[in-house]
């Protein structure tokens, strides 16, 4: 394995002209080869059960676990171009010439964060003396060949789009109101997680935690949707970062979100706790003892639960950061999510 690869991270690419709104920061870029494990729940990137990501493999990277953009930087997407450099460690113990490393320093592609590079074991490269980020091998080999393993880069935030089409004024409109807040709202909707939110999938058929499966399958209606096979206590939950979650989930009145199943959902609860699994007592509710519960169309079910159901008696809100899902039942459950929200 090549030195410089760091096993951590995921962001996606795409060659774009992108509008002039920010400015370029300076900072190194490294590669690595596993694709579709990111700590940000994406899963697989393409090629399972039929699932395609809208961002590949390769355009996938992290962000390290100290740069100051880390907390909630998942889905955050990066224009990048290469520059050359003279490439020295933290350590100043490697120093390495890639000054012409760059196939075009001028061509950029845009990336998106899926997951995340620790510092702890990467202090080489990850961390130190300058903003790092860590390239998908096929998304290094944009820029440049993935043999030189570290190159120079000039990097600055873009909305998403930009890997589709040109930017427009109400893009970066969009994107700055975003990227201000930290966190989307919208948590899982059209088949994609919110900005700033990650997901995990446990103790199901697939064995997701440990097959990186995504779960995600595409409907005859065109939507997407989360769908698993959970064993008791098995289940899901999407998470994000404090701060950034605190004032979220103070000025959020409801949650909503779609659901069916092949079977029963009786079993199935919603809550919402936090990272050691504390979370309000009265938010283990039962999905058939929603707020409201709408019938929609395609065996659909609308689930709304009011925030103020929610009941905190050992945990302040200020420390709830997942919505979670899970069977609380003696059997196997079936259930598919999809349009999960925050309603503010």
């Amino acid at each position: 394995m090549n030195r410089f690869v760091v096993e951590t991270a995921c962001m996606l690419f795409l060659f774009v002209t992108v509008v002039a709104a920010v400015d370029w920061k300076k900072g190194r870029a490294t590669w690595y080869n596993h694709p579709g494990q990111g700590s940000c729940g994406y899963g697989k990137l393409e090629g399972v059960d039929g699932y395609e990501a809208d961002f590949g493999i390769d355009s996938v990277a992290a962000l390290p676990d100290v740069h100051p953009d880390f907390r909630g930087s998942c889905g955050l997407c990066y224009e990048v171009k290469c520059r050359g450099i003279r490439a020295i460690s933290s350590s100043g113990q490697v120093n390495l010439p890639r000054e012409d490393a760059c196939y075009n320093e001028s061509m950029s592609i845009v990336v998106k964060v899926v997951d995340s590079c620790p510092c702890s074991g990467n202090e080489e490269w990850c961390c130190g003396d300058m903003d790092h980020l860590d390239l998908s091998e096929q998304a290094f080999g944009r820029l440049a060949d993935p043999g030189k393993g570290i190159i120079g880069l000039s990097y600055r935030p873009v909305p998403c789009v930009a890997k589709f089409r040109e930017l427009v004024d109400s893009d970066w409109k969009t994107w700055e109101e975003n990227f201000q807040q930290g966190i989307s709202p919208k948590v899982f909707v059209q088949g994609k997680i919110g900005l700033g939110w990650q997901k995990t999938v446990y103790s199901n058929e697939k064995n997701s935690i440990k097959t990186y499966h995504p779960n995600l399958v595409d409907l005859k209606d065109g939507s997407k949707a989360l769908c698993a096979n959970i064993f008791t206590y098995g289940g899901f939950h999407f998470r994000s970062h404090k701060p950034k979650i605190e004032k979220m989930m103070q000025k959020a009145k409801r949650v909503e979100f779609l659901a069916r199943s092949s079977g029963s959902m009786s079993d199935v609860a919603f809550m919402i706790n936090n990272d050691q699994g504390n979370g309000c007592w009265d938010s283990r509710t039962k999905l058939p003892r929603a707020t409201k519960v709408e019938r929609a169309e395609g065996g659909w079910e609308k689930f709304s639960f009011d925030m103020s159901a929610f009941t905190c008696d050992d945990i302040s809100e200020a420390d709830l950061n997942r919505l979670h899902f899970e069977n609380l039942g003696s059997e196997t459950a079936n259930i598919c999510i999809k349009d999960l929200e925050l309603i503010l």
